[in-house]
């Protein structure tokens, strides 16, 4: 390729390209590249290599006199010219420059050798997924206002919290000392009908209703709801035993200093088998009660959630595809600080997908709530190739889709427990046994047998 019809720039600030081509060296060493697929290979990662001349050291990380340093992570765009129109070769990440060569004098020669890959690249090495229904509980709309997430499904830190930079982490909880004997079974429950890892159960030895077992913590960082904003609870718990008379179950709660507020989902009993939710103020001298949703099955997964807003004073009680809204009783306070969370009180069952969300109430609403159900239920089933990898892809944050065709095949129940988002992406590419690369334009591109054979 002639010298003037191509270029190589960085992006030092995003969006904004600077121009290195001056400063390539192909003498020491050519560019080489490799983009897209070929005959010979189908959905490789891309590549790019090439050295600078660093005299000066003006490309050397850490620089801070250079407006040049490099740093890995930067983008990187290989591009021919022809005329005034572009054509992206290879659009890219820079790894850790090496330095090439070095020479004593900053006046003389020095070289630095700069490696880049692509999307796809980076894809390969990203954190693998908590389970199938983590991955969308962590990737939906509503996942900015995510506070507190506990799969409780990790076989060692049962209760380990994956968002690390929310208000709300917990340490691990333990259940209460005294009641009934537990049997604690780390991943001793069957999956979710659309999940890929097994939650915790809890079994009780005595009378279901005795009173003390919960496990409980305190959370690292309180939760205080005041304003307009809305505190929406999420658990998935499936009933090993009948719905007791006893004493009821608060499944999910939190609760205040000196236990006088409490907001908690669970079940109710004043007028049969049915599910409740309440915010209790003040020692109940005030309260919101959004009402109860008959319920009585067991060995049956069920998502419940309950939203309380304090202005206006309202709760939602959400059980599976149900819902029922109620108001306030008393005078409601302006504002409440939550610090201890409760879970599986007075409980025999399984337990999984402990949520805190808080914000605005548009920012977690029924359709959100349906979303998430219909993915523990059925776990992205009977999605096109092409919509699995939309999902897949959306997950991870790419919003550029404009290269991914619909798709010829039919995906069963996704597993993306352990999955980096690159062998998710595999999954889909090998079912179809179609293209998947990142273009010249670093665009994620999906080529299905309709488009490979021209049909």
């Amino acid at each position: 390729m002639a010298y003037e019809s191509w270029r190589v720039r960085v992006a030092y600030t995003p969006g904004v390209w600077t121009d290195v081509t001056g400063y390539v060296d192909t003498v020491a060493k050519p560019i080489s590249s490799t983009s897209g697929s070929t005959p010979e290979t189908t959905g490789e990662p891309g590549s790019l290599e090439l050295v600078l001349n660093n005299t000066g050291y003006r490309f050397t990380p850490g620089n801070t006199l250079s407006a040049l340093a490099l740093t890995s992570g930067l983008p990187i765009q290989f591009l021919d010219t022809v005329g005034t129109d572009e054509f992206p070769l290879f659009t890219g990440f820079i790894e850790f420059p090496e330095i090439e060569a070095f020479a004593n004098s900053a006046n003389k020669d020095q070289t630095i050798r700069v490696t880049a890959v692509d999307l796809l690249s980076r894809l390969e090495r990203s954190e693998t997924f908590v389970s199938t229904l983590g991955a969308h509980i962590m990737s939906s709309p509503p996942a900015a206002n995510l506070i507190g997430y506990w799969p409780l499904a990790d076989p060692v830190a049962r209760f380990a919290s994956v968002v690390t930079d929310g208000d709300a982490v917990a340490p691990d909880l333990q259940a209460n000392a005294g009641g009934p004997t537990l049997v604690i079974s780390p991943q001793g429950g069957p999956e979710l009908p659309g999940d890929d890892v097994s939650p915790l159960q809890v079994e009780i030895s005595d009378s279901i209703g005795s009173d003390g077992t919960l496990f409980s913590a305190r959370l690292a960082e309180p939760i205080t709801l005041s304003g307009t904003d809305a505190l929406t609870m999420i658990l998935w718990t499936r009933r090993i035993t009948d719905f007791s008379s006893l004493q009821p179950q608060q499944v999910f709660a939190l609760i205040g200093a000196n236990f006088t507020d409490v907001i908690s989902i669970g079940t109710d009993f004043s007028g049969g088998s049915r599910w409740g939710g309440a915010a209790s103020f003040n020692n109940a001298a005030s309260f919101i009660n959004p009402g109860v949703i008959p319920e009585a099955s067991t060995l049956r997964w069920v998502m419940l959630g309950m939203q309380v807003t304090l202005n206006p004073a309202a709760a939602i009680l959400w059980v599976d595809d149900e819902t029922v809204t109620g108001g306030p009783t008393g005078t409601i306070p302006s504002s409440v600080t939550l610090d201890i969370i409760w879970l599986a009180n007075n409980w025999c069952g399984n337990v999984a997908h402990a949520q805190i969300y808080l914000g605005p109430p548009s920012q977690f609403i029924r359709t959100d709530f349906l979303a998430q159900y219909q993915v523990g239920q059925y776990g992205l089933d009977r999605q096109t190739t092409g919509q699995r990898i939309r999902t897949i892809a959306g997950y991870a944050g790419i919003s550029d889709l404009s290269q991914v065709d619909p798709g010829c095949s039919i995906m069963s129940r996704a597993r993306l427990a352990g999955q980096t988002v690159a062998q998710a992406l595999y999954d889909a590419r090998d079912t179809e046994q179609g293209d998947l690369f990142v273009d010249g334009s670093g665009r994620l591109t999906f080529r299905d047998r309709r488009t490979i054979l021209n049909v």
